[in-house]
């Protein structure tokens, strides 16, 4: 049984290769069009990139012309409305979430612990006996200030 590389090597298998195009092509596009980046369509702005991409290699340090630096520019831009879009929607999501469990009776009961009563007395102040959902949310973003003043005092040496 042979397989379509034998058929092909052994003219068996007729097959035109020269005429196959892509469907679209980023030297269809003028260095006109190149001027006014902001017009180009996504699909278009990511076909220049990729190929402005895949051109470099590993050890390359390109100097890039006006025109790869402004599709360069869009790119970045563009990646950075969606990655604000995405922070706000995530950011909504969030509210909702905690609007939604706010209401939700969720209490830690600490009074028989005098770990978690002393490390709670501690960072809230007063004599807590319970922790609550608002509590625990501001911990965890106490926690995440916490680790970023360590990573923050990491890079810094």
């Amino acid at each position: 049984m042979s397989n379509v590389f034998d058929d092909i090597y052994n003219k068996k298998l007729n097959l035109d290769f020269r005429n196959l195009k892509s469907e679209t092509n980023y030297k269809n596009i003028k260095s006109e069009d190149l001027t006014n980046v902001k017009e180009l369509e996504d699909e278009e702005l990511n076909i220049l990139f990729s190929a402005l991409y895949n051109s470099l290699k590993v050890d390359d340090i390109p100097k890039y012309s006006k025109d790869q630096i402004n599709i360069i520019d869009e790119k970045i831009l563009r990646n950075r409305v969606k990655a604000q879009n995405m922070r706000e929607e995530i950011s909504k999501l969030k509210d909702g979430l905690i609007e939604s469990v706010k209401n939700e009776a969720y209490v830690l009961d600490i009074s028989k612990s005098n770990v978690l009563k002393k490390a709670a007395n501690n960072i809230f102040g007063g004599n807590k006996k319970t922790i609550t959902y608002e509590d625990y949310v501001q911990l965890i973003e106490m926690k995440k200030q916490v680790m970023a003043l360590e990573a923050d005092s990491l890079l810094e040496v």
